[in-house]
């Protein structure tokens, strides 16, 4: 496979458009590393998606939030389209041949101290930097099943602190004769959340690990679906997150009924979302939530359950306020784009698709080039899933305005269907 440049192999759904699908406080089951288990959070997705059909040409370059062309970053695309032709939601990932997966996605269940572990980024491979990694804590032995052979495989692994991040937690696992690390999640049953959020905060080094930089914000009475994203500098994150260990006494929502009840009464409010190359974070939710009584609630969606904390309208208030008066608009990265067509060429570690089949006027389209940067798009492409002739689907985070017929972003690709209605489906 030749070296690419990546810009930042996407491994998760946007946890916007998922975040109502959780049961509250259960567990957050990631496609990471879970790849056919998370169809509720699919039917949320399409859902979500569906009512963004109407406005399917301005989703398609990047709604109204995207970078535009001028900053020099992305490329906007903004060819006139058949509006009769919509995309809906990704089919769920197949089950690969065990050759094709990863190795963290081979073993994604890691048992260690009593304690049970899952793969942050299975799906897509990636591992965490050694700088990360701290002392070893332990050994372990790791099963993995192949489905296609029926067959169960073994490996022996390192357990391994992750630096200033509590080790209940998350760990982090280097499998024998391999020289990569990879973050695990606890995944275990029980349900036990720090008890405040500034124990939260502490276990997991957010304040170094997580960056509050992109963030949607939403008044009261406004749909999900109109806010838009917005920025803050990597300075005022670090304020910010002073501004929460200012609450760091709020407790946890420890009640399963009354975390259900909250979800009900609720709305969210202010939502970022935040990565973490430790933590094998794309994305994952860190909201306020409040509802019309004066109720305000920290909801962190980073590990694999949700934890709620109150923190009271005062608190919240604070932290709107603050957000407000710093949010920027410059170099924010586009959502999620769809570019669908026909494919006209497949190579190593690409494919060429072109999408005149969507656009008013044909002469209007144009032969993409997408590169196999995650290995999900590489797994289709090297599985030989895809012929020339097929149309697809493809999921990306934007194309770059120096190069605008290459796409280096794709995080998904699969099967579609263009109906004699002119509408685009992918098919489960």
């Amino acid at each position: 496979m030749k070296s690419r440049d990546l810009l930042d192999a996407m491994n998760g759904i946007d946890f916007e458009m998922v975040e109502n699908a959780a049961e509250p406080g259960r567990r957050q089951t990631s496609r990471i590393s879970r790849p056919l288990r998370w169809g509720a959070a699919a039917a949320c997705f399409c859902a979500a998606l569906t009512g963004l059909l109407a406005v399917f040409p301005q989703f398609y370059s990047g709604l109204t939030h995207a970078p535009s062309a001028e900053n020099g970053l992305y490329w906007v695309d903004d060819r006139p389209r058949n509006t009769d032709k919509q995309t809906l939601s990704p089919n769920l990932l197949p089950i690969w041949r065990w050759d094709c997966r990863s190795i963290n996605d081979q073993f994604s269940s890691v048992e260690w101290s009593g304690t049970s572990y899952s793969a942050r980024t299975g799906a897509t491979g990636q591992s965490i930097s050694a700088e990360l990694v701290g002392e070893k804590l332990g050994s372990a032995s790791v099963k993995g099943y192949d489905s296609y052979e029926n067959k169960e495989y073994t490996a022996e692994c390192g357990i391994y602190a992750i630096r200033g991040v509590d080790p209940g937690r998350f760990i982090a696992v280097r499998f024998a004769d391999h020289d990569e690390y990879y973050s695990y999640c606890r995944s275990s049953e029980e349900f036990c959340p720090p008890q405040t959020l500034g124990e939260l905060i502490d276990g997991l080094d957010l304040t170094k690990n997580c960056d509050l930089t992109l963030f949607s914000y939403r008044p009261s009475g406004q749909n999900s679906l109109e806010a838009e994203r917005h920025g803050l500098s990597r300075q005022d994150s670090d304020e910010l997150w002073e501004i929460f260990l200012r609450y760091a006494d709020a407790q946890t929502v420890a009640d399963e009924d009354e975390r259900r009840a909250l979800i009900q009464e609720t709305d969210w409010r202010l939502q970022f979302f935040v990565s973490s190359e430790a933590l094998g974070a794309d994305h994952r939710s860190w909201t306020l939530r409040t509802n019309d009584s004066g109720s305000a609630y920290l909801e962190s969606g980073i590990e694999y359950y949700s934890y709620y904390y109150e923190i009271g309208a005062e608190a919240a208030e604070t932290i709107v306020e603050y957000v407000l008066s710093h949010q920027t608009d410059e170099n924010l990265e586009p959502e999620e784009q769809w570019l669908c067509g026909i494919i006209t060429e497949i190579g190593e570690d690409y494919i060429k698709i072109d999408d005149s089949v969507l656009m008013k006027d044909p002469d209007d389209g144009i032969e993409f080039t997408v590169y196999a940067n995650d290995l999900r798009v590489r797994q289709y492409i090297t599985g030989g899933l895809l012929h020339v002739g097929d149309t697809v689907a493809v999921m990306h985070r934007g194309i770059y305005a120096e190069e605008p017929t290459v796409v280096r972003t794709a995080f998904e690709i699969g099967e579609a269907v263009i109906t004699d209605s002119g509408e685009v489906l992918v098919p489960d």
